[in-house]
């Protein structure tokens, strides 16, 4: 997807400090990219470093960062995009690990 894209994209130009993401109010949509940014960092870098995939668990991140700024991911849609930008993400790295005999692509990593 095209979020995903960027989400991507922002991973790898991202240096030695913090990454900064801003909407109006800062925490509605903010919070959304936050929170699949972090999964997905972590998505990857558990199944580079273990070969398999991690639990997730994206209500306690949401939790989580809601302690460090509150309201992030505000609506239902919101929390709906997270799960189905994460789960497009974690069906991509499930297969490359061990596509299913019947599927008809090569991924490409």
């Amino acid at each position: 997807s095209v979020f995903l894209n960027l989400v991507h994209m922002v991973k790898r130009e991202e240096g030695d400090g913090p990454i900064i993401v801003h909407c109006s109010a800062g925490i509605g949509r903010t919070g959304t990219f936050c929170v699949v940014h972090s999964i997905v960092k972590m998505l990857n870098k558990h199944v580079a470093e273990h070969q398999e995939m991690p639990p997730i668990n994206v209500v306690s991140t949401v939790l989580h960062m809601r302690k460090q700024r509150p309201g992030m991911v505000q609506t239902h849609d919101q929390y709906m995009f997270c799960y189905t930008a994460i789960g497009e993400e974690y069906l991509k790295l499930k297969m490359s690990l061990a596509p299913p005999s019947w599927y008809p692509y090569k991924l490409v990593k």
